[in-house]
């Protein structure tokens, strides 16, 4: 029988090439991480034994060794109570301390497939939570995990690549497997900064966003709003079979659990904490410029910097700040300018916490910028061409768009409505660059029945004129213009939708529009003005006496 008192020796004959009691020693170990029985029965008392007596020779675990670290590194570690835990922290540490070279990187892979463990319930339920022992088990692996990082600096920039090739699979992976890898990378985040530099903090706040984005892409957003059923009367996404189903539950529950850790960061004891606010709102807004600006399938994770913007003025105004001069930059490529343009226009239009008065500014500044451009084109002799002039466009609708989501507050006082005035819009939409050809159908109309209704402006003439003189040109560039979409759509997830609906702005029906006149040809068919897709590029009609039922000017993408 194995002398359980003296590893040390069975691991020095093996490197002396007696592998014998190495090998049996082995087995018996491998019976703890195995599901397959081996005829073996061990308990936690002899595996923290073997704890101790394999961390007092740890220089001794060289390359050879391998097998056997690969071994207790597969043990399932959240199961172990305190005891167990406390000397498998002591044993990582005496690991990667000694065989730095060897193990670090195996360490660091172990720990991530800890953070990613099965559901242990055998059924779903409506509301998925990390378990206690779950949390408890996370807690004890990230003080080891912390003390990795601290016995060994060079660990640090390893574990973001680590954690990123670990990261689960959204296809294949369970809700729950999910959830609880985000919360640990989260966790990690939390470490002080000694420990962990805001580049390598930034990294993997940029890691979860990824991650979520590329789940939100497989949110079909058409089916969420089309299928029958998929939100029950609990206002909870159905338990159907769908790929979509299963999506946008997991999305929900992970979204969820990123609005509670935005919350928990700028909230302490119940008061704002503007520090530590403005740190996260840092780090979000670099994911949102390395990653959400530069995707057009992303209809919900952009609501994490709605949220956090929320919470202070200050972070409303930087945000629309930054995107201001990613547009102004020429610089910058044009899509992200066309997008950033689209960005400004539907945070200002949905946020209610944005006062009425920073969306006139925000608006003057939109106005000034289109006349400065317009008067350039006068001298230049340019022609209209959405590729050429993708962002001016792009401001124009942007333009548009705002000022017809939010019209019945901008004109409600005779000073409002000399303000709307002001903005001249006769003049952007008669230029000779002709930015009405280029909106969406829907925007276009609705603009301009606001406008007319309100004697700002008169646009018919020139959308008759462009409807009977312009033949679309379908190329990948102009349809490329035509399909980016308003990010801040209405919130489809139910559970998360908590944070969101008390600060999101729905559009608020107008009065009956008067249409067009009576030789206008265009139709307008029970289209919301929220929901407009490709189909709206085809020709319309309006009934010349009919009214135009238009609920949102965004797109469902």
């Amino acid at each position: 029988m194995m002398d359980l008192e003296n590893l040390e020796d069975v691991v020095t004959q093996f490197h002396l090439g007696n592998r014998n009691e190495y090998d049996k020693f082995l087995v018996k170990l491998k019976s703890y991480s195995s599901p397959t029985p081996t005829g073996y029965v061990l308990d936690d008392a002899a595996l923290v034994s073997y704890l101790k007596q394999l961390g007092k020779c740890a220089t001794l675990l060289n390359r050879q060794c391998s097998d056997l670290v690969f071994a207790i590194l597969k043990i399932d570690w959240l199961s172990k109570d305190k005891t167990t835990l406390n000397e498998f922290h002591n044993f990582v540490c005496e690991l990667v301390s000694a065989q730095t070279f060897y193990f670090l990187q195996n360490v660091l892979e172990a720990f991530a497939l800890y953070f990613r463990p099965k559901d242990p319930n055998s059924t779903v339920p409506d509301k998925i939570e990390i378990t206690n022992v779950h949390k408890i088990a996370f807690d004890r692996l990230h003080g080891t995990l912390l003390a990795v990082l601290k016995a060994v600096p060079t660990s640090r920039p390893l574990l973001c690549d680590v954690l990123c090739k670990r990261c689960p699979h959204i296809e294949v992976t369970q809700t729950y497997s999910q959830l609880a890898y985000v919360s640990n990378v989260l966790k990690l985040t939390l470490h002080p900064t000694e420990i962990l530099s805001q580049k390598l903090r930034r990294e993997l706040i940029q890691l979860v966003v990824s991650h979520l984005i590329k789940l939100d892409a497989l949110v079909a957003r058409d089916e969420l709003l089309e299928s029958e059923g998929l939100i029950s009367a609990e206002n909870q996404i159905s338990k159907g079979t769908t790929s979509t189903q299963k999506h946008a539950k997991t999305l929900d529950v992970l979204m969820t659990n990123l609005f509670n850790y935005i919350a928990e960061q700028c909230f302490r004891d119940g008061t704002f904490d503007l520090s530590s606010g403005k740190k996260l709102y840092l780090d979000l807004l670099a994911a949102f410029d390395h990653l959400l600006l530069r995707t057009q399938k992303s209809c919900h994770v952009q609501f994490l910097l709605f949220y956090i913007c929320s919470l202070s003025k200050t972070f409303a105004e930087g945000f629309v700040n930054f995107l201001w001069e990613k547009l102004e930059n020429p610089a910058t490529e044009p899509i992200y300018r066309e997008m950033a343009a689209m960005y400004v226009a539907s945070f200002l239009a949905r946020a209610k916490y944005v006062s009425i008065g920073s969306i006139k500014n925000r608006m003057l500044k939109m106005k000034d910028w289109i006349d400065r451009y317009i008067a350039l084109s006068y001298d230049l002799g340019v022609d209209p061409n959405p590729v050429h002039h993708g962002p001016f466009y792009s401001v124009c609708q942007a333009l548009f768009y705002l000022f017809t989501f939010r019209h019945k507050e901008l004109l409600d006082t005779e000073k409002g409505r000399q303000f709307c005035k002001s903005l001249n819009f006769q003049r952007i939409v008669a230029s000779d660059l002709n930015p009405l050809r280029f909106c969406r159908p829907l925007i276009a109309v609705g603009f301009s029945a606001v406008v007319r209704n309100n004697y700002i402006a008169m646009c018919d003439t020139i959308l008759e004129k462009n409807r009977r003189c312009f033949i679309p040109e379908l190329t990948d560039s102009s349809m490329h213009f035509s399909s980016l979409v308003f990010p801040f759509e209405p919130y489809l997830l139910p559970q998360s939708s908590f944070y969101i609906t008390p600060i999101f702005q729905e559009y608020v029906y107008p009065e009956i529009f008067e249409m067009a006149p009576e030789h206008n040809t265009i139709e307008v068919e029970e289209l919301s003005f929220m929901d407009i897709d490709d189909e709206e590029h085809e020709i319309l009609t309006i009934n010349p006496v009919s009214s135009c039922n238009i609920e949102s000017l965004s797109s469902t993408g």
